[in-house]
């Protein structure tokens, strides 16, 4: 959309997939209850490079979840 375009648009490429690449930790962490086995799979990541990103981006260790997040990432890896 023209707004989220004029609001990424002084941003480098990097800076905006890291900025995505956080934002999708984040909610895949959350849907999985915090379970960083459960995120792995769901990412299609090795658990060690879950690890790694964690700590890159500083993501708190216990999200909180609603129901409709754990329906996702359980359709996720079921899909």
């Amino acid at each position: 959309t023209p707004e989220s375009a004029d609001q990424h648009r002084n941003q480098s490429l990097r800076v905006f997939l890291r900025d995505r690449e956080k934002e999708y930790l984040e909610y895949v962490l959350k849907s999985a209850q915090g379970d960083k086995e459960q995120a792995a799979k769901i990412l299609g990541i090795d658990s060690s490079t879950l690890y790694r990103k964690i700590e890159r981006y500083r993501l708190q260790e216990n999200p909180a979840v609603s129901s409709d997040d754990q329906k996702r990432a359980k359709k996720s890896v079921t899909d």
